[in-house]
């Protein structure tokens, strides 16, 4: 017998054991122990070379003989429940070893992650992006705010439960088309990535504010819209109302297309009553502003004409008695429209309202008026028609009549009386019918006409005693107030040819007349008269 010495060796795989690498720190549980592949982890789905290199890299080489060759199957194996990819495990010495790798498709490579849809109604400028406050520059910094914004416009409605977005740092893109870069990460840890387009808000680029107050805006409406209705808090607002209070609102420095919509009431305090008003922008958002409003003077008043003082004629009743002409188109005399004004009523209107009556007659020949503008404090407006008549003693301007002689100067009988109203008559023949003549004692003659206007003729230019000169001619002028005086008390003397019940009639008239000119026809007057 002979005898040889074979040498031998330990297979590799009797001295190996491969092993699956060990899980990189805060894998999570549904990924633990396993390789990622991004095709189907369904048993005999093929593998591809991307896929093979991922499960070879799976496999733990780092305690294994420099040399092995680690080879992956072509497709998935196990069950659906515990998919796996049968590894092939060549050591140096050519022996071999297997070993299942459990895979899972990655959860990026089943989902897409996009942007949620658009809300209906969306403005075109704002579709499809995150609207946020800060600026939209690239490189411009988030706010948390913002990233919640930008996060909250990924839908992840169709990603796994547990999936977490991450919006970067800073905006990126281009000035013309700005992104957030935002990280989508599954379940199973792997990521996506998307981009998600912003937009400033045009709520954060712009300050809705209130119009500055017209050149000479009175204080009490400074500020203000200046409404129809109450502006007790809780008080509706009309539509016009509402037109008012969104006019008040200065939309001159606003994108264009913004919409401003004011509340349906009114709110604030008693003391500060203001209207919310909601300014939409271009891109849907909103902000708001509180508007002050005030009840117009002219909402809360009535001008009204005067009434009329007691005894007034019929035929002066609720007008204003003025010298110039009442045809449409007579301009007024300053004199006249204060006549005008002083016939508005204005005791229940607000203290510092204005009268301005027009500057001219308008209505109709029979219905003459002039137009008074009323002016409140808060510089809101009203208008009253005035009627207007000329006066009579404007209208009949008598002719002196001849003298009359008579006894006694300081006292005329009731003949004499009557003699010097009848000469008055013959020289007056036009006078209108109504118009009341009185003769006083010493001859002095009262013309009261139908409207309650009237003159005086002192007697000494139409009396005078035997063998006395004839008065000389002299002019037309106006009787003071003293002299109106003088003609009540001569109107209401007795023997006067009249009535005493006329002569208090007459009375009433002439104080009426307030401050209305009587005329005096005088020849010469002389001085101590």
């Amino acid at each position: 017998t002979d005898t040889i010495n074979v040498p031998v060796k330990q297979k590799d795989s009797a001295s190996n054991e491969p092993t699956v690498k060990p899980d990189e720190p805060n894998t999570p549980t549904v990924s633990a122990g396993k390789a990622l592949i991004d095709g189907s982890d369904t048993p005999e789905s093929p593998l591809s070379d991307a896929d093979k290199a991922v499960v070879a890299d799976k496999v733990d080489t780092s305690k294994l003989p420099e040399g092995t060759i680690v080879t992956p199957a072509d497709k998935v194996s196990g069950t659906p429940e515990n998919p796996v990819v049968e590894v092939t495990v060549t050591y140096p010495d050519g022996t071999t070893d297997t070993i299942n790798v459990p895979v899972k498709q990655k959860d990026s490579a089943t989902n897409e992650p996009s942007v949620k849809a658009d809300e209906p109604n969306t403005p075109a400028i704002s579709a499809g992006k995150a609207l946020i406050d800060g600026s939209d520059k690239p490189n411009s910094p988030l706010t948390d705010a913002d990233k919640e914004a930008v996060k909250d416009k990924v839908d992840t409605s169709n990603l796994p439960a547990g999936t977490t977005v991450t919006p970067a740092d800073k905006v990126t893109g281009t000035p013309d088309n700005p992104v957030v870069e935002v990280t989508v990460t599954y379940p199973d840890g792997t990521t996506d990535t998307i981009n998600v387009p912003v937009k400033q808000k045009d709520s954060a680029s712009n300050e809705p504010t209130v119009k500055p107050d017209e050149p000479n805006t009175p204080t009490v409406s400074a500020g203000k819209a200046l409404i129809d209705g109450s502006d007790t808090p809780e008080s509706p607002l009309s539509d016009a109302d509402k037109a008012v209070v969104a006019d008040k609102v200065d939309t001159s420095k606003l994108p264009e297309g913004t919409i401003v919509t004011p509340a349906d009431k009114v709110s604030g305090t008693p003391e500060n009553p203001v209207v919310e008003v909601t300014v939409t922008y271009p891109d849907g958002t909103t902000d708001t502003i509180n508007v002050p409003v005030k009840q117009k003077d002219s909402a809360t008043n009535e001008p009204s004409v005067k009434a009329d003082e007691p005894n007034t004629p019929a035929i002066s009743a609720g007008k204003a008695l003025i010298d110039g002409s009442d045809k449409p188109n007579s301009p007024l005399t300053d004199a006249d429209k204060a006549v005008v004004a002083d016939k508005v009523d204005t005791s229940k209107l607000p203290e510092g309202t204005i009268v301005t009556p027009a500057d001219k007659v308008s209505g109709t020949p029979e219905n003459p008026v002039v137009e008074v503008t009323v002016t409140y404090p808060d510089g809101t407006t009203d208008t009253i028609e005035v009627p207007v008549k000329q006066k009579d003693s404007q209208i009949y301007r008598p002719q002196l009549p001849s003298v009359t002689e008579v006894g006694n100067v300081n006292q005329l009988t009731d003949q004499e009386k009557e003699q010097v109203k009848a000469a008055f008559e013959k020289a007056n023949p036009q006078l209108p019918a109504g118009t009341k003549i009185f003769v006083s004692d010493k001859g002095s003659l009262a013309v009261i006409f139908p409207d309650g206007s009237g003159f005086e003729i002192d007697g000494a230019y139409i009396v005078r005693g035997k063998n006395t000169p004839a008065p000389q001619a002299g002019e037309v002028k106006p009787v003071s107030l003293a002299g109106q005086d003088q003609i009540r008390k001569q109107a209401q003397l007795p023997n006067t040819g009249e009535s005493s019940a006329a002569g208090t009639q007459v009375a009433g008239l002439l104080t009426v007349l307030g401050t209305s000119l009587f005329w005096l026809m005088s020849k010469g007057r002389k001085e101590e008269e």
